[in-house]
């Protein structure tokens, strides 16, 4: 039997308790065990009984993403109640150990750092285990032979990524069928802080090591002057290249500046805010950087523009130039501009170029 939790978002504790009822109901409905009332430890548990009472075999018990309705609500009290749901689900594994032939559950954290299997006996960590390799994410298992030898503990984590160059990018694919849900790509951008990490809309991974020194001060020279003049404007608030935002068709981006009014932030939740904003901004900037391709900078500003940006340029220092692109029309290109006007998108901001280009 199978509990999966890739599909959901679990920010609310109540959607965690409904998704298991459901998933509950149609295991029950496959194997002619009668729907009840009770609680989902319960179910769990006489489901498990009714398969090897059938069967007169050991139940295999498969849970995908186990941790990631704590992934989805990190930062918010939804986080400790949907554990304590889960430990409470999970705690059936074990009470039902003579029914169940073995268990595997998948998922972004380490066991013990989630504290939901302290009732369990004998798990093996099986992730650094090249006889479990599966195609497609054999780096991952390379990367830890460096662990090889070494404690669980010391051994290099499964979810680290070997950083590219500076100013380089490193393009991961998947095979069909394997990707990340949003609260593993989180989890993993927030255990490689020193790096870019971005999700195209077909579910593959962008990762950028830290920018170059030129190209550091110039997106720094960019960021203060929009934050100047947002703070004097008031109508909405800035971001820099760490801020993540999750488009419309799926993907995840974080342009080197960008710009969201105000009354869209205000239609967010506080939950909503602290993770990658589900927004696309009004405003981006893309800063090209020596080693970067411009025809996939073009792309992506394409992108920011089908999903609802309103105003995006793409500066290109080697070049000297700057696109400017608007919804609906080709973009225009300026040749060695010494300032590029945002009016009417962002009224009366004007950036000087005398230190970018």
């Amino acid at each position: 039997m199978r509990l999966h939790f890739g599909a959901g978002n679990f920010t609310d504790p109540r959607q965690l308790a409904e998704d298991v009822r459901d998933q509950l109901e149609t295991l029950e409905a496959a194997h002619g065990v009668p729907p009840g009332s009770a609680s989902a430890p319960f179910r769990f548990r006489r489901l498990v009984a009714a398969l090897r009472e059938q069967t007169g075999r050991g139940v295999a018990v498969l849970v995908d993403e186990y941790d990631k309705p704590i992934l989805d609500a990190l930062g918010t009290p939804a986080a400790a109640a949907n554990r304590q749901f889960l430990r409470g689900l999970y705690a059936v594994i074990k009470q039902s150990d003579a029914h169940i032939q073995f268990a595997l559950l998948s998922g972004v954290s380490k066991f013990s750092k989630v504290s939901l299997f302290s009732d369990l006996n004998h798990l093996k960590d099986i992730t650094l285990d090249r006889r479990y390799d599966v195609g497609g994410v054999r780096p991952l298992a390379d990367q830890a032979r460096e662990g090889e030898g070494k404690s669980m503990d010391t051994a290099v984590s499964p979810a680290r990524i070997p950083a590219p160059t500076a100013g380089s990018a490193l393009l991961v694919r998947f095979p069909p069928g394997l990707c990340l849900s949003d609260g593993r790509f989180y989890e993993l951008c927030r255990l490689n802080r020193e790096l870019r990490i971005e999700r195209t809309a077909g579910g593959e991974l962008s990762i950028m090591a830290p920018a170059g020194g030129e190209s550091s001060d110039r997106n720094a020279e960019i960021a203060f002057q929009l934050r100047r003049w947002a703070k004097r404007d008031g109508t909405g608030r800035t971001f820099d290249s760490s801020g993540g935002f999750r488009l419309p068709n799926g993907a995840v981006r974080s342009p080197d500046a960008s710009w969201i009014g105000a009354g869209r932030l205000a239609a967010l939740t506080d939950g909503q805010r602290e993770r990658f904003i589900p927004l696309c901004p009004d405003f981006v900037v893309e800063l090209r950087s020596p080693s970067d391709s411009l025809s996939a900078l073009h792309d992506k500003m394409g992108e920011y523009m089908d999903n609802g940006a309103r105003l995006g340029w793409l500066i290109d220092p080697p070049g000297r130039q700057v696109f400017v692109y608007r919804p609906d029309s080709p973009p225009e290109r300026l040749d060695a501009p010494a300032s590029v006007a945002a009016d009417p998108v962002l009224p009366g901001f004007r950036l000087e170029l005398d230190e970018i280009l």
